[in-house]
C-alpha cells in the first residue's frame, strides 16, 4: 500500500535506466490484480562480517604473530645449534593452533545451541553454495556456504539473524571440544618448556 523507494550506489548509469526503463513498462500494462506486494520474495544479505568471518581473521592474526615468534626462536636456536629445538616446537605450535580452532568454534556452536536460533535453510540456486533461511520476521536471508546438499541447518544469535553459523556434525563438534582441548594444553606446556629451555641455553652460551 505504501510505494517504496531502494536507492542504489555505484552502478552504471547506463544499466540502471534500462532496468528502470524495463521495470516500468511492464507496471504500465498491469491491471489491478497483478498488484503484489513483493516483499515476501526478497532475500537480504548482509555485507557486515560474521562471527565466523571475525574469527578466521583473528585466527589468522595469532597464527602470523606465532610464525614471528618461531622465526626468533629459530634465529636463537641456530646461533645455539639446537636445531632439533626448531624441529620439535614448529609442528607443536601448529597443533595448538588447530585445537584452538577447535575449541573456540566448539564453544560457539554450544552457545548458539543453548541461547541461539536453529532454522533450516534450503539451496537458492543450482549451483553449490548459495542459501537463503527465514529469520524471526519472515524476511529471507542469504548467505555462502561450502555444503552441498539441499538443504542444512544453521544458528544465529536471535539479536542478529544475519550472523548465521552451520554447526559441525555432531562427531566433528565432540573432536573439535575434547581433541582440541587436549592439543591446546600439551601443545601451549610444550611450546612454554622450549622456550624456557631456548633461553637457558643462551644464557649457558
Amino acid at each position: 500500500m505504501t510505494p517504496r523507494v531502494h536507492r542504489i550506489d555505484d552502478v552504471d548509469e547506463a544499466a540502471a535506466t534500462a532496468f528502470a526503463d524495463g521495470v516500468n513498462a511492464i507496471l504500465a500494462n498491469r491491471t489491478d490484480s497483478d498488484d503484489v506486494d513483493g516483499a515476501p520474495f526478497a532475500v537480504v544479505r548482509s555485507l557486515t562480517p560474521t562471527w565466523r568471518t571475525r574469527f578466521h581473521r583473528r585466527i589468522m592474526r595469532g597464527t602470523l604473530w606465532h610464525l614471528l615468534a618461531l622465526v626468533a626462536l629459530c634465529v636463537v636456536a641456530g646461533s645455539l645449534g639446537r636445531w632439533d629445538l626448531v624441529l620439535l616446537t614448529v609442528p607443536i605450535g601448529g597443533f595448538a593452533w588447530l585445537g584452538l580452532y577447535g575449541v573456540i568454534r566448539a564453544r560457539r556452536e554450544r552457545w548458539l545451541y543453548r541461547h541461539g536460533v536453529m532454522v533450516t535453510a534450503t539451496r537458492a540456486t543450482m549451483t553449490r553454495g548459495g542459501y537463503v533461511y527465514p529469520d524471526a520476521t519472515g524476511t529471507y536471508r542469504g548467505f555462502l556456504h561450502g555444503e552441498a546438499g539441499p538443504m542444512i541447518t544453521v544458528a544465529h544469535p536471535p539479536e542478529d539473524p544475519a550472523d548465521v553459523l552451520v554447526p559441525a556434525p555432531p562427531f566433528t563438534h565432540l573432536v573439535n571440544t575434547y581433541a582440541g582441548a587436549v592439543l591446546v594444553f600439551c601443545g601451549s606446556a610444550m611450546i612454554v618448556l622450549h622456550a624456557v629451555m631456548a633461553v637457558d641455553f643462551l644464557l649457558d652460551g
